[in-house]
């Protein structure tokens, strides 16, 4: 075994590392690629209507800045011409409209009504400026117009930017800020955690090159499958530290337990560790990979490939742990003095652990009926401005966009049921009829449509003379700036309204207001054939957060079942746990429901961690049982199991919760929830591993029989 005491190997694997790291940064993109479709695969039916709408009508990227001021006063419309021309010479812009782009005055786009929907807010207190952008833009893009709305900002001028492409790259500067500060941070805490638990630098070392190593090769992978680095991913890094410093803290505890229990140190005794712990690691790894596999099949771009880097996260988390820790857990001196919880006599961790403790049952079961009573109350929609900072410029600009013609656009093609054309006057009353019906839900903000876009051109003079036919061929001219491609095919059947949807007091999911207003179309006598935009884009991924779940959780229901009974050989221990692994999730989402604090996309990879962190738990605690009663059947090996591992568990209890307790100190609301939902999850795993498995596992129930399930 002195094979594996020469300090020459340490020097190797530091090397590693660097090399690891160096190719990392090299080869590795880490900042967030997102768009506003990036969540869904290409045959999801959202994201293919959004692409038919996009083939039949023209749609281009659009960044909107609210100026809030005088609108009519000379200074005002100065301020807003500077801002016009500055915007006009970005080679990334095509077009604009303003109060001084299109109307010709603030007083006659009050009079116009296409123009007082479109650029003058509803307080008229202020007027928006759209921009209409060639391609999605780049950050840099992003970067000047914040240049320049700072230079222009003044009392009386105050700018403010929204829109779909800038509100997509602040959820993606967010992202980025936090992967590279909070990851650096979370990896500093779990350092001092680590070295306050161990007191040793050995321990930490070995650690801290374990999951860097484990990070950079996840990182790697996902770079040579070419997976992108989305929402989710984002905090992949973190991840990869949790799982591979759970197999850590159950590795170094039973080193500890070898050697109390032989006296004597010798060298490859942290390999002996390794292999005592390698065959519920290998079953907790299997699991997790089920547990991400389960995202595969999901119709989300963002989910899909959380589940495939997840899978790469498992398997490097492994081999970070077995592969690289022991080299250095071989130095650490062999005297397990670090600490321990345990006191003496009737206090011990063994005379703690001997009790089954029903009034502690009691409370956890209180806890699982309040979570399941609270859980369908889970807010898995939340409002856009759940993204954002209260107070903040964006969530502040888009609250007052809100309230004066809505945030979220919503883009609804309609249709003759007898497929008659949509270009005659007979059309335009009904389509106008429609138009004035969907402002008036409550819902739905502004419209713009083809009616309101031929009612404005009719406020000239000679279109009064023309007919609806005519003024619609007009339109769709390029001296007209083809303006009738925008809403209604060359067919002339199918036309598009697009909505402005409301954010604030949003009460109904969105799906469900979706379908309200398509009832309102056909209650007009069309028919909704497609409906995109960001609103419904949003009511999907709802819809794809909570079907991640349920059927993640069935389908782990079943695996996890048929693991356990291979490794316990009871139908009684499978279920009890199975009961007790999914303590965890439910009543982590109960009580973020009761808390009301949003399940958002970002945050709902919580429930995998949390799920993660209860079966490494709870396979090493089953193991350690069946060594004391192959049957598992009595108490007493379950409370040695518990007693055996209660510390390694705190132990990683305790590391996860600070590491992940900085991500609630992050000013973007998403990461804040993932931190705290991490943490709640992680809070209650070592509930659901100490009392309840061991309390469902070792219950006697009057028609249990005395014979085992046999293979």
């Amino acid at each position: 075994m002195t094979l594996f005491r020469p300090r020459g190997s340490l020097a190797f694997l530091a090397f590693l590392t660097l090399v690891n790291l160096a190719l990392l940064f090299r080869f590795v993109d880490l900042k967030p690629q997102v768009d506003e479709h990036f969540f869904f695969s290409s045959n999801d039916p959202s994201f293919q209507n959004d692409k038919k709408i996009a083939e039949l009508f023209v749609q281009v990227p659009q960044v909107v800045l609210a100026a809030k001021g005088d609108i009519v006063s000379k200074k005002y419309l100065e301020s807003l011409e500077d801002l016009s021309r500055s915007l006009e010479k970005m080679p990334e812009t095509f077009g604009i409209q303003s109060l001084v782009r299109g109307p010709e005055s603030p007083e006659d786009a009050s009079k116009s009504p296409l123009w007082k929907r479109v650029l003058v807010s509803e307080d008229r207190k202020a007027s928006f400026l759209w921009v209409f952008l060639r391609k999605n833009p780049d950050s840099s893009l992003i970067e000047r117009m914040e240049t320049l709305q700072q230079r222009l900002m003044r009392p009386g001028f105050e700018v403010m930017i929204s829109g779909g492409p800038y509100v997509v790259e602040l959820i993606r500067r967010n992202l980025y800020r936090d992967l590279k500060i909070f990851t650096l941070a979370s990896l500093t805490v779990f350092s001092l955690a680590l070295f306050m638990i161990f007191r040793s630098y050995w321990i930490v070392a070995g650690v801290v090159v374990a999951c860097c190593n484990a990070s950079a090769l996840t990182l790697l992978l996902t770079k040579f499958f070419r997976l992108q680095t989305g929402f989710l991913t984002a905090n992949l890094p973190t991840i990869v530290f949790v799982m591979t410093l759970s197999h850590i803290a159950f590795m170094t505890a039973e080193w500890k337990r070898i050697l109390i229990k032989t006296g004597a140190p010798r060298p490859g005794l942290a390999w002996l560790a390794a292999r005592e712990t390698w065959q519920a690691a290998l079953w907790s790894t299997f699991t997790a990979l089920l547990g991400f596999g389960s995202l595969f099949f999901v119709p989300s771009t963002s989910l899909r490939q959380l589940g495939f880097s997840g899978a790469a996260a498992t398997l490097a988390s492994l081999a970070g742990a077995y592969a690289l820790y022991p080299w250095f857990l071989e130095h650490q001196p062999k005297k397990p003095n670090f600490f321990q919880l345990a006191g003496t006599g009737k206090k011990s961790a063994a005379a703690f652990f001997s009790k089954r403790h029903g009034a502690i049952m009691i409370l956890l079961a209180l806890m699982t009926v309040f979570a399941l009573f609270a859980m369908p109350r889970l807010d898995t929609d939340p409002s856009l401005f759940a993204y954002f900072k209260k107070n903040s410029g964006l969530r502040t600009g888009l609250e007052y966009i809100d309230k004066n013609g809505g945030s979220n656009p919503l883009n609804i093609v309609i249709e003759d049921p007898e497929h008659e054309k949509l270009n005659d006057a007979e059309a335009y009353k009904k389509m106008w009829r429609l138009h004035l019906v969907l402002e008036k839900d409550p819902h739905v903000g502004h419209v713009v449509s083809l009616p309101i876009v031929l009612a404005e051109a009719k406020r000239s003079f000679l279109a009064k003379f023309m007919s609806t036919k005519w003024l619609v061929k007009m339109l769709d001219s390029p001296r007209f700036g083809d303006v009738a491609k925008y809403f209604v095919t060359e067919d002339r059947k199918k036309s598009l309204f697009m909505l402005r949807m409301k954010e604030e007091g949003l009460e109904l999911p969105r799906p469900q207001v979706i379908q309200q207003i398509e009832a309102i179309v056909r209650r007009e006598g069309y028919i909704p054939v497609l409906t995109g935009g960001v609103f419904a884009l949003q009511g999907r991924l709802s819809e794809l957060i909570s079907s991640s779940l349920i059927y993640g959780s069935v389908f782990l229901n079943g695996v996890i079942l048929i693991m356990t009974m291979i490794l316990s050989r009871s139908w009684k221990t499978a279920l009890a746990m199975l009961a007790s692994l999914y303590f965890v999730p439910i009543t982590m989402l109960g009580l973020l429901a009761f808390l009301k604090t949003p399940l958002d996309v970002i945050a709902a990879p919580a429930a995998n961690v949390a799920i993660g962190m209860g079966v490494d738990s709870m396979i090493h605690l089953m193991i350690h049982a069946k060594n004391h009663d192959p049957s598992l059947q009595s108490w007493e090996a379950w409370s040695q199991a518990c007693h055996e591992l209660w510390e390694p568990i705190a132990w990683s209890t305790l590391m996860v919760a600070a590491g992940f307790s900085i991500f609630m100190l992050s000013n973007f609301p998403p990461t804040q929830r993932f931190g705290f939902s991490v943490v709640l999850g992680t809070l209650l795993s070592p509930l659901a591993a100490l009392f309840v498995l061991p309390w469902l596992a070792s219950l006697k129930l009057p028609w249990e029989k005395k014979t085992r399930l046999s293979f």
